[in-house]
């Protein structure tokens, strides 16, 4: 678990567990962030507890409200590589183990939020590259993808 300042107030950051309360409480504050709020709840909810399951999931509490969530998989270079190209995640790929950390699903409330959220993250990933696509709203994509070798 990760604890800073923010607002003056304590700032939580703590894997998302138990399994049921921790879904609960993420698809909560997700519901009401674009663009998670307009997914349908059969595509999001099984990703979101697909994350937990592994893991791969943070939850940022501030007091008794959460204030960020961050949800990754894992996936070999060659996984890694064949998503930047079609934009969707390898079919097949366990999605617990490789050497790539792919950030699937991120919200928070404040850059410092986001940036405890991805601390966190890599403390709990050491040695593994971060690599993801920036999506855009007109659906275009970042391309080459962000690395970052840790």
């Amino acid at each position: 678990m990760t604890v800073v300042q923010h607002l003056g107030e304590k700032l939580e950051i703590k894997q998302a567990a138990p399994r049921f309360p921790a879904l609960g409480l993420a698809m909560y504050y997700l519901c009401h962030r674009k663009p998670f709020s307009d997914m349908p709840s059969s595509a999001i909810i099984p990703v979101i507890d697909g994350q937990i399951r592994r893991g791969h999931a943070l939850i940022a509490m501030q007091g008794p409200r959460a204030v960020g969530y961050l949800g990754w998989a894992l996936f070999t270079i060659e996984e890694a590589l064949a998503h930047v190209q079609n934009g969707e995640a390898p079919e097949g790929a366990t999605r617990d183990q490789g050497d790539v950390l792919w950030p699937m699903t991120v919200a928070a409330n404040s850059s410092i939020v986001l940036r405890a959220l991805v601390r966190t993250a890599r403390g709990m990933n050491v040695g593994r590259s971060i690599m993801t696509i920036r999506p855009y709203e007109d659906k275009s994509r970042l391309v080459p993808p962000i690395l970052i070798v840790s």
